[in-house]
């Protein structure tokens, strides 16, 4: 009868050491035995949490007369859901790297790096969180400057919001040999202007 009530009993972290003698003390009353004393002993929980399940455990000590007996208690508590600011913060831990992977060009795109972030979020398997990337402050990078790119991403779960800023410098481009051929001869004409004309002038 005993070991009957204590596996109906769900663990929680509500559970009381009064709660498992009253189940037993019902189920015995229910079956019509009186004899019996029956207590429970060394009762003990560690409560579960949104990042780890809990335990319940306890000793229920049965005796009549001189025979004794004991059946016991040990039972996991599940874990519990996350809350709604965790899995925002959840999801920006998984944004965060996403957003540091991605690299910085002036062909990157507000779709680039919400596919990005998209595919970061469905490996880490979180489905229940809203993410959407904001429009691309883009300054494009030049032969002869850095560029940037900016954008605030938006988190929100339910009450819960949070944001993921992305603040990069676009690398200089090379330049072209256009480019190359006009400051080489900016170069030259710079030089000829100083050389001093005379009839010792040679073309070395």
């Amino acid at each position: 009868v005993v070991e009957a009530a204590v596996s109906a009993i769900d663990a929680t972290n509500n559970l009381t050491k009064d709660d498992i003698q009253k189940a037993v003390d019902d189920a015995l009353t229910k079956a019509g035995i009186t004899e019996s004393k029956v207590v429970v002993e060394d009762f003990t929980k560690t409560d579960a949490t949104t990042s780890a399940s809990g335990k319940a455990k306890a000793t229920i000590s049965i005796t009549c007369g001189t025979a004794k007996d004991s059946v016991i208690f040990d039972k996991k508590i599940a874990q519990l859901p996350k809350s709604d600011a965790e899995k925002v913060a959840d999801a920006k831990a998984v944004v965060s790297i996403a957003v540091a992977g991605i690299e910085a060009t002036n062909d990157l795109t507000k779709e680039n790096v919400q596919t990005e972030i998209n595919d970061a979020l469905k490996k880490a398997d979180i489905t229940d969180v809203t993410v959407t990337v904001g429009d691309l402050d883009m300054k494009a990078a030049t032969s002869k400057a850095d560029g940037s790119v900016k954008a605030v991403i938006s988190l929100s779960c339910g009450t819960a919001k949070d944001t993921v800023s992305i603040d990069k410098t676009i690398a200089q481009l090379p330049k072209t040999d256009a480019e190359k051929v006009a400051d080489a001869k900016s170069v030259v004409e710079a030089a000829v202007s100083a050389i001093d004309a005379t009839n010792n002038l040679t073309k070395d």
